[in-house]
């Protein structure tokens, strides 16, 4: 689940429930995924042409792995996955 990008944010009320409620705040993702793209102001950047943001391979290692599972990144690069995986409680 995602944040939702709709009246949730304002905390807009449902007046259409019989018992009127905020908006849901998340949703299941949809097919498109926007992320900046890491830039050399950014703190996260590390001088490598193909660095990936870690808000991407976040939602990517949750989204495909379960706490205390192992995470393979055999072209690491800038070792963004091991950064993340860490994060997150994978190994």
């Amino acid at each position: 689940m995602v944040e939702a990008k709709t009246g949730s944010k304002r905390k807009l009320i449902d007046y259409r429930k019989e018992v009127p409620t905020v908006y849901n705040s998340e949703k299941v993702p949809g097919n498109v995924w926007e992320f900046p793209r890491v830039r050399y102001r950014m703190d996260e950047y590390e001088k490598h042409p193909t660095q990936k943001p870690i808000v991407l391979l976040a939602r990517i290692i949750k989204a495909s792995s379960n706490e205390n599972d192992l995470i393979l990144d055999p072209f690491s690069g800038t070792f963004t996955t091991c950064f993340v995986a860490q994060k997150l409680n994978r190994k």
